[in-house]
């Protein structure tokens, strides 16, 4: 083992098993190769205030001031590779500690329950749920691709979104991973549609901003299988989308939604939510077929009704 004394880069390798002695004037800056029994944890040698930063393999930075640890500390090195924090007093994980800066140094409680959650099951933290009278918009997960992979290659579906009849898993899985991946980066994306009544897949409905040459900015958009057509979910849960995206951004002046001319059904829902068409021509995104952008105001969308925004 080796520890580092003074500035960062100051390197003097000791013995696997000598004390650390950190007197309140010497300052401890890295630590390498630390084992949960090694002494000086068991020893109460290292001061009360510090943070322990991994940096390669089990190597680390520990940062040191104030008065000296108790001799009974239990070292939680299997909690989180890359950083952690404990509290100094039980040794136990600590969360918002003062002696403890960096905020992603433990999980959240949140966080640690979902370790219990099966992979395939967990969503991506950055999206949010978001319910209606009928219907839950929630994060996709893994568990949702065989039903929107049922969604895209119902024939009514594909027809009116001009989709290739050789769609299937693979294009699904690379939808829902772009959904999950732009809600991370970008705080937009799609929600899987859930029916509260009946906990069935529904489609999916919310807010799309791709990095896309000639794409006119934040989308509402929705997909929904057949069998629930005709239901006014389309309209419930765009009602939903839109009033999402400009509360929970203040700065938001418009959104958009771009449809095909031959899909009349969307045409519909959209006007129905507020949305007037602006301009129709074939987009360099999709030359294959025109598109009308419609378009929603923030002022129009204030102006509505308290029921309908």
């Amino acid at each position: 083992d080796k520890v580092t004394r003074g500035a960062f880069g100051e390197s003097q390798p000791t013995a696997p098993n000598a004390e650390i002695s950190a007197d309140q004037g010497v300052r401890v800056e890295r630590v390498t190769g630390i084992e949960p029994a090694y002494p000086a944890w068991k020893a109460g040698t290292l001061p009360l205030s510090y943070t322990r930063t991994s940096a390669a393999g089990r190597g680390g930075r520990i940062r040191t001031d104030g008065p000296l640890l108790p001799k009974q500390v239990r070292y939680q090195a299997a909690l989180r590779p890359e950083t952690m924090r404990l509290n100094c007093v039980s040794g136990t994980p600590n969360i918002g500690h003062p002696s403890a800066p960096d905020p992603r140094a433990v999980d959240s409680p949140e966080q640690a329950a979902s370790r219990s959650t099966p992979r395939k099951n967990r969503p991506m933290p950055a999206c949010p749920t978001v319910e209606t009278e009928r219907l839950i918009l929630r994060p996709f997960t893994e568990g949702d691709l065989a039903a929107y992979t049922r969604v895209l290659q119902h024939p009514a579906v594909r027809e009116s979104l001009h989709m290739p009849d050789t769609i299937g898993e693979f294009q699904a899985w690379e939808q829902m991973a772009a959904f999950a991946g732009q809600w991370a980066l970008r705080g937009t994306g799609q929600w899987a549609l859930e029916e509260k009544a009946t906990g069935s897949f529904v489609g999916r409905v919310g807010t799309h901003a791709p990095h896309r040459d000639d794409w006119p900015g934040v989308e509402v958009g929705w997909m929904l299988h057949p069998e629930h057509w005709g239901r006014g979910y389309a309209s419930e849960a765009g009602r939903a989308s839109v009033d999402w995206a400009f509360e929970s951004a203040s700065t938001r002046t418009e959104l958009h939604s771009m449809i095909l001319t031959t899909n009349v059904r969307s045409q519909a829902v959209a006007r129905h939510l507020g949305f007037e068409p602006v301009e129709t021509r074939i987009y360099r995104w999709y030359p294959d077929a025109p598109h009308t952008r419609w378009h929603l105001p923030r002022e129009r969308w204030l102006g509505q009704p308290a029921g309908a925004k």
